[in-house]
């Protein structure tokens, strides 16, 4: 298992959930799309992406549709599983009469994970 050093300097352990860090000093992104700008809201798309992306033997890419459900019901679950949040979507502003169009999934997390 991987550390990370707190900020503290003491170790800790890497995250250990679905869609966690594999494998030494690699760097994991985990993309969540949510259903509202809560971070409690729940996940209905994702993309992970790491040295699988890469080709490397034995690690396998999650992406929307390749399992029923998403690496992490939400973004505090994934945050609670070690991963550190890198960025936000900014919450769309919709002009009048424009709330029920569709398009993109304006509720974006971008999170990054490692391992050492």
């Amino acid at each position: 298992m991987g550390t990370d050093v707190a900020t503290d300097g003491a170790p800790q352990a890497a995250p250990s959930g679905t869609g966690t860090a594999r494998g030494a000093g690699t760097e994991r992104i985990l993309v969540l799309w949510t259903a509202d700008a809560s971070l409690r809201s729940a996940v209905v798309s994702w993309a992970s992406y790491g040295p699988e992306d890469l080709g490397l033997e034995g690690l396998t890419s999650h992406q929307a549709g390749s399992t029923d459900e998403p690496p992490y019901p939400s973004v505090v679950a994934a945050l609670a599983d070690g991963w550190r949040l890198v960025q936000m979507a900014a919450p769309p502003s919709f002009p009048p009469g424009a709330e029920l169009r569709t398009g993109h999934l304006p509720y974006e997390v971008v999170l990054t994970s490692s391992a050492r």
